[in-house]
């Protein structure tokens, strides 16, 4: 099942229950609903995750704007905790919490899954697929004739065989090319990236190609993180990724403000702080809640 069609079966299980659980007694909607559940085990999955998340809220819909709150919470991650959103354990197969790791995919290759970071498998015998969900991910692709590719999104990322970054940014999408060439693509454009070139995806016409070393594609799998170039906003969601609540960037101006440098990733609260401070930024972290940088 693809990723489009998961985020249809949520929503549908969505409105079964919120409805239900306003009508609790009307034979209809139980109909409606034992329906929906004998439709299969992925239709089940996604009943018992609107399940979940109400147990975990302790909320009892009963008003349209409420059902809108609903929607903006399964399909947009819990806003606090984005890594223990049950959306993302709906969607995903491999996913991870502050740490990276390396895994094998069921085509064959290898990816190292950074920290808050999720992915599904759809590979099977005729292709070889991921979409990655949330996160960053590096990818060391065998060469056959098979592509492989990964889903973004708007973005797709195609390759026979070779090693690359992919991941998901606050504003957009990037690749990055440590080994070889792969193809990018959107909805009406393609661009062809070789090996120490970057593309950052932004929607619209917003692209920016850049290059880098290819040695320092991906150093998060080594703790570190190397800023050369990038903008502000791009490594604090590289940190972000390590810490347990959102972390969300007050001005604009500073989330573009293109910095270089390195980082300690091991210790992402110093590493978060001492990015601030080369921007005369403040750190201010809500228990709980998240961290917010500011000036």
């Amino acid at each position: 099942m693809s990723r489009s069609d998961k985020e249809r079966l949520l929503r549908e299980a969505t409105r079964i229950y919120l409805r239900l659980n306003a009508n609790p007694d009307d034979p209809g909607l139980i109909q409606e609903r034992d329906s929906f559940l004998a439709r299969g085990s992925e239709a089940r999955k996604a009943y018992e995750t609107i399940e979940r998340t109400w147990a975990v809220t302790g909320k009892k819909p009963k008003s349209r704007v409420a059902v809108i709150a609903a929607f903006g919470l399964l399909l947009g991650g819990l806003l606090y905790g984005a890594q223990d959103s049950l959306r993302v354990a709906f969607l995903a197969d491999q996913r991870t919490t502050y740490s990276s790791a390396e895994l094998a995919l069921m085509s064959g290759d290898t990816v190292t899954l950074d920290a808050g970071s999720a992915l599904s498998d759809r590979s099977d015998g005729t292709m070889r697929r991921v979409d990655l969900i949330q996160g960053a991910a590096f990818f060391e692709v065998t060469h056959n004739d098979t592509p492989f590719i990964v889903d973004l999104g708007a973005v797709e990322v195609e390759v026979l065989g070779t090693q690359f970054e992919t991941a998901h940014l606050d504003n957009g999408v990037m690749v990055a090319v440590s080994e070889g060439r792969v193809a990018v693509r959107d909805r009406g454009r393609a661009w062809t990236l070789d090996a120490g070139e970057m593309l950052v995806w932004s929607g619209g016409t917003d692209v920016e190609q850049s290059t880098l070393p290819a040695d320092q594609v991906a150093p998060w799998r080594q703790d570190a993180l190397i800023a050369d170039g990038l903008s502000f906003a791009h490594v604090v969601d590289i940190i972000d990724r390590r810490l347990p609540g959102p972390v969300f960037v007050a001005n604009r101006a500073l989330a573009d403000v293109t910095v270089s440098g390195g980082l300690d990733l091991s210790d992402p609260t110093t590493a978060l702080r001492a990015l601030a401070a080369t921007e005369g930024a403040r750190v201010l972290t809500i228990p709980g809640v998240g961290t917010i940088v500011l000036r």
